[in-house]
């Protein structure tokens, strides 16, 4: 019997193997050759299966202000989680955009900072109520 670790360590491979395969007929390749079991230890990483994580390299790099309050996020990054970062409390209800208690204005527009993500051009002036 193999330790409960192993069994698990062998379920996560299978579903790793499969997503590869699917990304792989996804962009034109055989499924066939991504379920090769030949060497997965040394051949098989996870940005092969996952993509790249972003990096200083290639993520914009934003500079946000609240009020007089000025922090540097990157492009993508959520609203909410910047105002956290910058120590601004933000009021929020429903988390889903539909209620509007967490409305700002970023660069003169209303958004909801529940749903907002900084964008890849700055600067970013937010006026939060």
């Amino acid at each position: 019997d193999d330790p409960p670790s192993a069994v698990m360590f062998r379920i996560l491979l299978v579903v790793a193997l499969a997503a590869f395969a699917s990304r792989a007929e996804a962009f034109g390749g055989p499924a066939s050759s991504a379920f090769a079991v030949r060497n997965v230890r040394s051949s098989t990483s996870p940005s092969m299966l996952f993509g790249t994580a972003p990096t200083a390299s290639n993520t914009d790099v934003v500079e946000v202000t609240f009020g007089t309050k000025t922090v540097k996020a990157n492009a993508g990054d959520a609203l909410s989680d910047v105002a956290k970062k910058a120590g601004v409390r933000i009021r929020y209800d429903c988390r889903e955009g539909k209620c509007g208690i967490c409305a700002v204005k970023v660069n003169g527009r209303e958004m909801r900072t529940c749903k907002t993500k900084v964008p890849k051009k700055g600067p970013v002036n937010v006026v939060v109520p």
